[in-house]
């Protein structure tokens, strides 16, 4: 794409292509998400699935914003890719941990 950016129309297509390709990413990974964090059937026995489920919204802002950013390509096709910067360092940085359930201590010598 930044081959294209001071090309006049084909910077707008470059930029629009490339906003497709986020598209599908983010469409792919959201619904990998929803796959997994609805069954729970992968994680871990210590994570508390209800409060995965609710982390849902959070990682949502990319099926919204990516979309949008096609039709930014035909306005500014050098802002799109200052947009999609702006995304990657949402999620660089918006890192949620891991929630788990409060476990019961475990006792030494009670094997039961």
């Amino acid at each position: 794409m930044a081959e294209y950016l001071r090309e006049g129309h084909a910077s707008h297509a470059a930029a629009a292509v490339y906003s497709l390709f986020m598209v599908a990413h983010t469409v792919a990974y959201q619904a990998l998400g929803w796959h997994l964090t609805g069954t729970g059937h992968l994680f871990d026995g210590r994570v508390d699935v209800a409060a995965a489920r609710a982390t849902r919204r959070r990682f949502a802002v990319g099926s919204v914003v990516y979309p949008t950013t096609v039709g930014l390509a035909f306005l500014s096709a050098p802002l799109t890719p200052a947009v999609h910067g702006l995304l990657a360092v949402y999620y660089a940085f918006h890192q949620v941990p891991v929630p788990t359930r409060e476990q019961a201590p475990v006792v030494a010598g009670a094997d039961g």
